[in-house]
């Protein structure tokens, strides 16, 4: 019996391009001055349910479960205010508030059914909504310098949440398998 293929998903917030844009030139900044380039292989996202495996023949019920949630969700402001970090690596902008984000995450998970998980441990409990301009690869002993460059440093953005996206990666790159309006 040959084993049932499975794909790794992500779900999350992904702002408008124009903010895309702003946050792809922070990333390449994290490049050019920190050798840090972990960060560009998704485009800016506001992470929902971190990367999980989920058998193909439970894609279908997944997409049912995501487009039941979306239906009953609203659209919500969400605002980009400054950066902060989680040391010794990730720094990221930072989102206020977080409420309506953190209850939309706690609406997935209870629309998610363990059961579609691969690896229940992979499923996401609680969140700390932010949007990654650098993460893994931001060396430890650079971090820092890093850090103190950004701290300060002003960025201001908001839009409207209308949406959240199904990530599906290739095994080399992300790319968006599908997008779940929400109902009004």
């Amino acid at each position: 019996m040959a084993a049932q293929s499975k794909y790794l998903y992500l779900i999350a917030l992904v702002p408008p391009q124009e903010i895309l844009d702003d946050v792809l030139q922070i990333k390449n900044e994290f490049k050019m001055r920190y050798g840090a380039s972990h960060a560009l292989k998704l485009p800016g996202h506001i992470t929902l349910q971190m990367p999980f495996w989920v058998k193909e023949n439970n894609y279908i019920l997944l997409k049912e479960h995501l487009d039941e949630l979306t239906k009953k969700q609203y659209s919500f402001p969400v605002t980009l205010d400054g950066f902060d970090s989680f040391p010794p690596r990730v720094i990221f902008i930072k989102i206020t508030p977080q409420d309506a984000i953190v209850q939309l995450q706690l609406a997935l998970q209870d629309a998610l059914p363990i059961t579609l998980f691969e690896h229940p441990k992979q499923r996401q409990t609680e969140i700390h909504p932010h949007l990654t301009v650098a993460t893994r690869d931001l060396q430890k002993n650079i971090f820092p310098q890093a850090w103190s460059d950004f701290k300060n440093r002003e960025y201001q953005a908001s839009f409207i949440a209308k949406d959240l996206i199904l990530f599906r990666h290739t095994g080399k790159v992300w790319y968006k398998e599908a997008v779940f309006q929400f109902g009004n």
